[in-house]
Protein backbone atom coordinates (compact mmCIF):
# COMPACT_ATOMS: atom_id res chain seq x y z
CA UNK A 1 0.00 0.00 0.00
CA UNK A 2 1.59 3.21 -0.99
CA UNK A 3 0.48 6.60 0.47
CA UNK A 4 -0.45 9.52 -1.74
CA UNK A 5 0.49 13.28 -0.92
CA UNK A 6 -0.44 16.00 -3.53
CA UNK A 7 2.57 18.65 -4.08
CA UNK A 8 2.93 21.75 -5.82
CA UNK A 9 6.30 22.67 -7.32
CA UNK A 10 8.13 25.96 -6.25
CA UNK A 11 11.54 27.93 -6.44
CA UNK A 12 14.60 28.30 -4.80
CA UNK A 13 13.56 30.54 -1.85
CA UNK A 14 16.17 32.43 0.69
CA UNK A 15 15.67 31.35 4.26
CA UNK A 16 13.21 34.21 4.78
CA UNK A 17 10.54 32.64 1.81
CA UNK A 18 11.21 29.11 3.94
CA UNK A 19 10.11 30.27 6.92
CA UNK A 20 7.36 31.98 5.29
CA UNK A 21 6.17 28.60 3.43
CA UNK A 22 6.33 26.82 7.01
CA UNK A 23 4.25 29.44 8.70
CA UNK A 24 2.11 29.01 6.11
CA UNK A 25 1.60 25.42 6.86
CA UNK A 26 3.54 23.85 3.83
CA UNK A 27 6.36 22.04 3.95
CA UNK A 28 9.62 22.09 1.78
CA UNK A 29 10.45 18.97 -0.04
CA UNK A 30 13.12 18.13 -2.79
CA UNK A 31 12.90 15.07 -5.44
CA UNK A 32 16.01 13.83 -6.54
CA UNK A 33 16.50 11.64 -9.25
CA UNK A 34 19.70 9.96 -10.72
CA UNK A 35 18.62 10.40 -14.63
CA UNK A 36 16.81 14.25 -14.09
CA UNK A 37 17.35 17.40 -12.44
CA UNK A 38 16.07 17.55 -8.78
CA UNK A 39 12.41 18.87 -8.36
CA UNK A 40 11.82 21.52 -5.04
CA UNK A 41 7.99 20.90 -4.27
CA UNK A 42 6.43 21.54 -0.68
CA UNK A 43 3.32 19.81 0.70
CA UNK A 44 1.30 20.19 3.34
CA UNK A 45 3.16 19.99 6.82
CA UNK A 46 0.15 18.36 8.46
CA UNK A 47 -1.08 15.65 6.59
CA UNK A 48 2.92 14.58 6.70
CA UNK A 49 2.89 14.87 9.88
CA UNK A 50 0.46 12.63 10.42
CA UNK A 51 1.51 9.83 7.72
CA UNK A 52 4.98 9.98 10.29
CA UNK A 53 3.01 9.63 13.17
CA UNK A 54 1.55 6.81 12.02
CA UNK A 55 4.53 5.30 11.63
CA UNK A 56 3.93 3.62 8.09
CA UNK A 57 6.78 2.93 5.29
CA UNK A 58 7.31 1.98 1.46
CA UNK A 59 6.52 3.77 -1.87
CA UNK A 60 4.79 7.28 -1.59
CA UNK A 61 3.34 8.92 -4.52
CA UNK A 62 3.44 12.43 -5.04
CA UNK A 63 0.57 13.93 -7.69
CA UNK A 64 2.83 16.94 -8.75
CA UNK A 65 0.93 19.48 -10.64
CA UNK A 66 3.18 19.88 -13.85
CA UNK A 67 5.03 15.95 -13.62
CA UNK A 68 1.67 14.02 -12.63
CA UNK A 69 2.03 10.99 -10.02
CA UNK A 70 5.66 10.14 -9.37
CA UNK A 71 6.76 7.29 -6.90
CA UNK A 72 9.60 8.32 -4.38
CA UNK A 73 11.11 6.74 -0.96
CA UNK A 74 11.72 8.77 1.77
CA UNK A 75 15.44 9.80 2.10
CA UNK A 76 15.85 12.18 5.22
CA UNK A 77 13.69 14.38 7.05
CA UNK A 78 15.19 17.08 9.03
CA UNK A 79 13.38 18.41 12.35
CA UNK A 80 13.78 21.70 14.59
CA UNK A 81 16.10 20.52 17.34
CA UNK A 82 13.62 22.25 20.46
CA UNK A 83 9.98 22.17 18.95
CA UNK A 84 10.81 19.15 16.77
CA UNK A 85 8.97 20.91 13.65
CA UNK A 86 9.11 19.62 10.32
CA UNK A 87 11.76 21.75 8.64
CA UNK A 88 12.35 19.82 5.16
CA UNK A 89 12.15 16.56 3.10
CA UNK A 90 14.38 14.83 1.16
CA UNK A 91 12.30 12.18 -1.14
CA UNK A 92 14.33 9.75 -4.05
CA UNK A 93 12.36 9.27 -7.12
CA UNK A 94 11.95 5.47 -7.54
CA UNK A 95 12.70 4.69 -11.24
CA UNK A 96 9.68 2.31 -13.52
CA UNK A 97 12.72 -0.33 -13.91
CA UNK A 98 13.36 -0.66 -10.12
CA UNK A 99 9.64 -0.91 -9.31
CA UNK A 100 9.48 -3.86 -11.50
Amino acid sequence: MSTCFQALQRMPMNRTGLKRLRSSGRLPAIVSSSDTNNVQIHLCAKEFGRWMRTGEGGMIQLNLENHGPMMVSLEAVQRDPVTRDFLHVDFARIQEEEMA
